[in-house]
């Protein structure tokens, strides 16, 4: 079973890597993608320091340790964006 397991590790990091340079590729094609928060309660603030909006998006896009499913989603969104949208902007309202 765990030779099973191995060869299956490493033909999906083949396949890994395929799909990274894929993304890459495509990622070139992309536009820049702009946030636009519209939150008239958000204070962009980190660790009691003022942040600014391209801050606040990159903080936002970070992917978050966890093992709760509803977050790993938000994680795959996470990737997502900053795989494809390696230009990126976030404005408020």
């Amino acid at each position: 079973a765990l030779g099973e397991s191995k060869g299956q590790n490493s033909s999906s990091s083949s396949s890994s890597s395929n799909n990274k340079n894929h993304t890459s590729s495509l990622s070139d094609y992309f536009p820049t993608f702009m946030w636009v928060v519209r939150d008239f309660t958000l204070k962009l603030e980190k660790n009691g320091r003022e942040i600014d909006d391209h801050e606040y998006l990159e903080d936002a896009l970070k992917l978050q340790q966890t093992n709760d499913n509803e977050i790993n989603t938000r994680n795959d969104i996470r990737k997502t964006l900053s795989q494809y949208f390696k230009s990126r902007d976030c404005t408020t309202l």
